[in-house]
């Protein structure tokens, strides 16, 4: 574990912030200027800001994200970084020469990091709950009934 959360802060470190750079203002896989506002009633253009989850909500994500337009954000959808980097929409936006785009290593590396949060969360031991375990016996033997209000909790002895 304490490897995975150093290997995590040298990939952070090599990245950046990029959410306090000004990178925020261009998407990530196809380079475009991104916009954050737009009128009321009109439809969504593909040059709206978005934030792209690396590893997919659908796949138990809820970490990392990077700036990504609203086109090439709904083209990934639920698709993994490396399906999304072999499909047919990225092929097409990078050959567009937007010099804002950022380069396939730091893609890659933003998805590794993403990968190590994401197993880092599944690593942790389950937090203890009370609510879990409220029917075992106490050290005294006396089961205590749980109720809504808790001044009204009543005490049963046990019988065996």
């Amino acid at each position: 574990m304490k490897g995975s959360i150093k290997a995590a802060a040298l990939l952070q470190r090599e990245l950046g912030d990029w959410w306090q750079d000004d990178r925020r203002h261009w998407c990530a896989y196809c380079g475009i200027p991104m916009r954050q506002k737009f009128g009321l009633g009109r439809p969504i253009p593909d040059t709206k800001a978005t934030r792209d989850h690396l590893v997919p909500k659908a796949h138990g994500s809820g970490g990392l994200t990077i700036p990504a337009c609203h086109g090439c954000n709904r083209s990934k959808g639920a698709l993994s970084l490396a399906e999304f980097l072999c499909s047919q929409h990225f092929a097409e936006v990078r050959r567009r020469k937007h010099r804002n785009k950022w380069p396939i290593h730091d893609l890659l590396l933003a998805s590794a990091l993403a990968s190590l949060q994401q197993a880092e969360k599944l690593l942790k031991p389950p937090v203890a709950n009370d609510t879990a375990n409220y029917s075992r016996l106490p050290v005294d033997g006396v089961k205590r009934s749980r109720s809504k209000k808790p001044h009204q909790a009543t005490e049963q002895t046990m019988v065996e």
